[in-house]
């Protein structure tokens, strides 16, 4: 039986929230055991939704865009495709009520909290960071305006979890 879905932003915790759930086994098709773990590519959006239906707990870890950026600009990967993941959580995802675990706020660890008393889990974490990327990051001048509108565009949403602008 699936314990838990985990949606993510790709760099915004996913290998974090997966070892928060280490206990259970990663599955990798609905009929497995564990947890299920997707990015929020248009192509999965219709996947959360028939889950969340189901009843299965849908888990999204969060971090501040500008902090996401810079992972992803380690990895050579576009800014804007990040913009774009974070417009469809908002969009797409979060109406569906998901439990939100900040990564990179003061009272995260009121979020494993909440989670726990909300789906009945005993997660605990020590919060070391996954899967981090080493090297450097560079952003361009329209990278930087990306992340300032993004992160300007999503103010309230963010301003829910204590990020500031």
């Amino acid at each position: 039986m699936i314990k838990a879905v985990v949606g993510s932003v790709p760099h915004c915790g996913t290998q974090f929230t997966q070892q928060l759930f280490a206990p259970l086994t990663v599955a990798d098709e609905i009929e497995g055991d564990g947890i299920i773990s997707r990015h929020f590519y248009n192509d999965q959006l219709p996947l959360f939704r028939v889950l969340v239906e189901r009843g299965y707990p849908l888990i999204v870890p969060l971090r501040h865009p500008a902090e996401v950026a810079k992972s992803w600009s380690k990895r050579r990967e576009p800014v804007a495709e990040m913009c774009d993941f974070y417009r469809r959580m908002v969009s797409a995802i979060d109406p569906l009520q998901p439990a939100y675990l900040p990564i990179d706020v003061a009272d995260r660890d009121s979020y494993i909290i909440a989670i726990n008393e909300r789906f009945g889990f005993e997660l605990e974490t020590d919060w070391v960071p996954v899967g981090s990327a080493e090297g450097t990051y560079k952003f361009s001048l329209t990278e930087k305006a990306m992340i300032a509108n993004i992160t300007w565009e999503l103010r309230d949403f963010l301003g829910r979890f204590g990020y500031a602008n």
